[in-house]
């Protein structure tokens, strides 16, 4: 079975966070910023299950009018908002988002072209990040290689390393930290990649495989699109010293 090589393209791209690097951050802008995360966590996406979300693409494609495709989406916007409620955390309001985002960038030169939340990472905490997302990557490349020779068996223990048991997943260590929605966002990944290794093991298809591959790309694309990371010296948050850090790095290099 060949794969296009654009797939490959397209998940490494999926999957490199750009970062932003800001040493100084003004207490002001901080805080309203950390404002606007608070109020706006999650996408109603993010709430729903696989199950959920075929459904209402398929309901969106036997809709034959804007009429009805308009009503489709009120009525999952009405059922997310109830269950964000009950979840505890808040809908995204692209537009009040983005209206906001605008006027603190206007008003403190930040860069209101990229209109991401902001993680307030130290560069320990970053560097933990990064690798994680590092080794998503490398593990999803090594799956692609080796649905290219249907080799279901390397695919399953792959997947399985990017699942639950993941021992990197920064959940373990920067819990209190990483706000709720990103937290929800990794768990659901490493759920997919759990989900892969099963079906790998019991359904051996590739095709099957590589559809479920693309659902969890699309949590990860989904992911990056909502965040980036600002490195803030200020915030001690995991309390690591340069040394162990810099110690933490070389090692991932040569994994």
């Amino acid at each position: 079975m060949n794969i296009k090589p654009i797939i490959i393209v397209a998940m490494a791209t999926t999957l490199l966070l750009p970062s932003r690097l800001v040493f100084a951050a003004d207490p002001v802008i901080t805080q309203e910023k950390d404002q606007i995360q608070t109020q706006k966590q999650v996408q109603g996406r993010q709430l729903m299950t696989e199950q959920e979300r075929n459904e209402q693409r398929s309901k969106m494609r036997a809709a034959t009018t804007a009429e009805e495709k308009a009503e489709i989406r009120k009525e999952n916007q009405e059922r997310m908002k109830q269950r964000a409620k009950e979840q505890g955390v808040t809908l995204i309001n692209k537009r009040e988002n983005k209206q906001q985002r605008k006027r603190l960038g206007s008003a403190h030169n930040i860069n209101e072209f990229d209109q991401r939340q902001t993680l307030p990472l130290n560069q320990a905490q970053q560097a933990h990040v990064l690798s994680e997302m590092r080794s998503l990557l490398a593990g999803t490349q090594a799956i692609v290689a080796a649905l290219a020779t249907d080799d279901m068996d390397t695919v399953a223990k792959q997947a399985r390393r990017l699942g639950m048991g993941m021992k990197k997943k920064p959940e373990n260590k920067l819990h209190g930290i990483l706000p709720k929605a990103f937290m929800m966002q990794g768990k659901a990944v490493h759920m997919a990649f759990d989900a892969i290794a099963d079906d790998a093991e019991s359904i051996k298809d590739p095709k099957h495989t590589l559809k479920q591959l693309g659902e969890a790309l699309s949590l990860c694309k989904d992911c990056h699109e909502m965040y980036q990371i600002e490195v803030n010296n200020s915030n001690t948050g995991m309390g690591m010293d340069k040394r162990r850090m810099k110690f933490q790095q070389n090692r991932d290099l040569v994994k």
